[in-house]
């Protein structure tokens, strides 16, 4: 995968979905990295990012990214105020997701995932039900999300 200034493509990895879509990209707080939610290919992809040209830095296959189970659709993320933990609110599945972040690296590791969706409620594409927006608390402590129950 070449650098590709102002975009990265990422490819289309199964049927499960009808296409990639990169549906948010956010710099790490360090700022040497950036990572992409990609709601089609169930993923959080984490590229360099190189300051003098501008440009993201990395291969689509790189170990680094954050492969989630198919179907979760990963929509936004949000850092922890520490920078040592990701919260992840997948529209598809209806969970959000927590992985430690290694900032000299750039490694994403799943820890959990909890369902936000009201008990009784399923996910659907159809029907446009799932998580929307996430953000956690300045302080750290709590982690909000939306969903379109």
């Amino acid at each position: 995968m070449r650098a590709y200034q102002a975009s990265v493509y990422h490819e289309k990895l199964r049927d499960r979905q009808d296409q990639a879509h990169a549906h948010q990209a956010v710099f790490s707080p360090c700022g040497g990295w950036v990572l992409s939610c990609d709601l089609g290919c169930d993923a959080v992809f984490v590229y360099g990012f190189d300051n003098v040209k501008g440009a993201l830095v990395g291969a689509a296959h790189d170990p680094r990214h954050l492969r989630l189970p198919l179907g979760s659709g990963p929509r936004h993320l949000e850092f922890h105020p520490s920078g040592k933990w990701v919260y992840i609110t997948c529209e598809l599945s209806g969970e959000v997701a927590t992985a430690t972040w290694d900032k000299t690296t750039g490694v994403l590791c799943l820890t959990s995932s909890v369902n936000a969706m009201p008990e009784g409620v399923t996910c659907s594409r159809a029907g446009h039900r799932g998580n929307a927006d996430l953000h956690c608390s300045a302080d750290g402590r709590f982690v909000y999300t939306s969903t379109r129950a």
